[in-house]
């Protein structure tokens, strides 16, 4: 029974990886395809723009967080998911490298571009893009502690179904240590 769930949870931990690195995959392809837009936008689009490609690298960022947490669930393959994860890391740090470039090119422009622009409107549509950003990484925190009550009831349950197997071995222990010998010969004769 233990081989069968930690074969469960392994496979669950590797099935997580996944799913994850596949998400991973895809924010870090919308991120990319965002900045190329951005590149050649200018004023409201372009900084709603950035704003999307900024989310959604702080989502890939997240996926790389939960890409190690699920590696720690697999034993066998834990060094080849670390290496996997190691090699997004480096492609997520380039990637930082193109927004931050960005990003300032957004801010040039902020600074010295059209200066007629009702900065109540602006204000509004930044304060609406944090509260949606807070919301999502809201829902993925919640998602992500979900996920890790289940995986550490599973554990918890292992653990007392091994109590259980030794606390019921040293019960068996203790009766044969009690019997006297002439009762366990007859018994075994």
């Amino acid at each position: 029974k233990i081989l069968n769930r930690n074969n469960i949870q392994q496979s669950l931990s590797m099935e997580l990886f996944n799913q994850y690195k596949q998400w991973f995959v895809e924010c870090e392809q919308e991120t990319r395809d965002k900045l190329l837009i951005v590149k050649q936008s200018s004023g409201d689009k372009k900084r709603h723009l950035f704003r999307e490609a900024k989310n959604a690298y702080d989502d890939a960022s997240d996926y790389i967080s939960h890409m190690e947490l699920a590696a720690s669930g697999v034993s066998g393959s834990s060094r080849e998911l670390r290496e996997i994860v190691k090699g997004f890391k480096g492609e997520l740090k380039r990637l930082k490298a193109e927004l931050d470039e960005v990003e300032n090119e957004v801010l040039r422009e902020n600074l010295y571009g059209d200066l007629s622009e009702d900065s109540d409107v602006q204000l509004d549509h930044e304060m609406d893009h944090t509260l949606a950003n807070s919301s999502r990484n809201l829902y993925n925190t919640e998602r992500m502690g979900n996920e890790n009550i289940e995986r550490g009831a599973a554990i918890m349950g292992n653990l007392h179904d091994q109590k259980r197997r030794m606390l019921d071995a040293r019960s068996e222990v203790c009766i044969i240590m009690c019997t006297p010998i002439k009762i366990l010969v007859r018994c075994y004769s």
